[in-house]
């Protein structure tokens, strides 16, 4: 989230963690799973769809919506359960 006045912005990526580059990004003004869905679109519009997507439990990611849309491009799923001890320091740090 980057705070603006009187607003906030949400940042979208996707990123292949293999070759360390950003496929796609969007900058939204909610964080809803549409805006994740036409992100991955993105992605696999430019660069083809990956073999597995990893992401957190957010709920834009969890949503049947976003979930769905993995399923129909054949993506295998991958959702993040624990929170280590570095994202735990990172997080409490805001």
């Amino acid at each position: 989230m980057v705070p603006l006045r009187f607003k906030r912005a949400f940042v979208i990526g996707i990123v292949d963690w293999f070759i360390r580059k950003e496929l796609a990004y969007n900058v939204v003004n909610t964080m809803d799973a549409f805006h994740c869905v036409e992100t991955l679109r993105m992605a696999v519009d430019s660069y083809g769809k990956p073999e597995i997507f990893n992401s957190d439990q957010g709920n834009q990611f969890t949503s049947s919506e976003f979930m769905a849309e993995l399923r129909d491009h054949g993506i295998l799923i991958s959702i993040d359960g624990l929170i280590t001890s570095v994202c735990r320091s990172f997080a409490s740090g805001w």
